[in-house]
């Protein structure tokens, strides 16, 4: 993610891939305390997320955890290639 302005273009093809490797911390929502308590139950990156049923989070991180389950049916990435630009 060293690219001019902090963009970065992942490809629908390279999406889980990259999801799998990043660390939680980098996910939308998760401060410090919540990497904590993620952290403390095994939890380091995306993929460490998604081996985690919705049940599991939910024991741990009560209500909040099922919106940080991701079941395979739910999986499906659509993209629209859009061009912007400047008037």
């Amino acid at each position: 993610m060293d690219k001019p302005d902090g963009l970065y273009v992942i490809k629908p093809h390279q999406a889980e891939a990259f999801i799998e490797q990043l660390p939680v911390r980098k996910f939308f929502g998760v401060g410090k305390a919540t990497e904590a308590r993620m952290h403390a139950v095994g939890i380091q990156t995306g993929a460490d997320l998604k081996r985690m049923s919705e049940l599991q989070l939910q024991t741990h991180f009560g209500k909040s955890g099922r919106f940080a389950a991701l079941e395979d049916s739910a999986r499906t990435y659509a993209f629209a290639l859009k061009s912007v630009g400047r008037a």
